[in-house]
């Protein structure tokens, strides 16, 4: 993974549920297979498979920013989900709520991110999510430019707007070479 000088990086901010992962299919996969069994975590991030479309996209981002990923949730199981889907190498810092004891949609969490990433928020170009809540509205609180992963779903009304909306994280990269990021 390459690495960007200390007093300037460019972050690229990622959530992983439902934007990395497709965590509705591990979820699907889980109750399709185990039907009437307790839910358990360890189930959920079995079902989680590589993609390898996100994974050259990944490795494509890491060759102009510091990949930072910020997730809510438990640090086992967001780990663990990391790893089965083969995309934890690419991350510069991983920031789980469960770790830190701050979670989304509180801006606390992107503090802390850029405080572990050894940059300010102001060095984050973007925040790309798909929960305009969670990861959008908090974002964006703090002046970070955001893109939402809609998957073809239509903006809730009052909803802040991003900055960009696409329907997949695969287009991320198209959204990035457009935009004029900060230096």
């Amino acid at each position: 993974m390459k690495t960007h000088a200390a007093d300037h990086p460019k972050v690229l901010m990622f959530d992983l549920d439902g934007t990395l992962i497709d965590r509705n299919g591990a979820l699907f996969g889980q109750v399709a297979g185990a039907m009437g069994y307790a839910r358990s975590s360890r189930r959920l991030v079995e079902q989680v498979q590589p993609e390898r479309c996100v994974i050259e996209l990944l490795r494509s981002l890491t060759e102009r920013y510091r990949l930072v990923l910020v997730s809510n949730g438990s640090p086992g199981t967001q780990r663990g989900k990391l790893r089965r889907a083969g995309l934890n190498a690419f991350f510069h810092t991983v920031v789980i709520s469960g770790e830190v004891g701050v979670a989304k949609p509180d801006p606390a969490i992107f503090h802390h991110a850029c405080c572990k990433a050894d940059c300010q928020v102001d060095d984050v170009v973007m925040m790309v999510g798909d929960d305009v809540h969670s990861d959008i509205q908090s974002a964006a609180s703090l002046g970070i430019p955001t893109c939402w992963i809609s998957r073809g779903r239509a903006l809730p009304v009052l909803a802040v707007v991003p900055t960009f909306t696409i329907d997949s994280v695969l287009a991320v990269e198209e959204v990035m070479s457009c935009s004029k990021p900060a230096s």
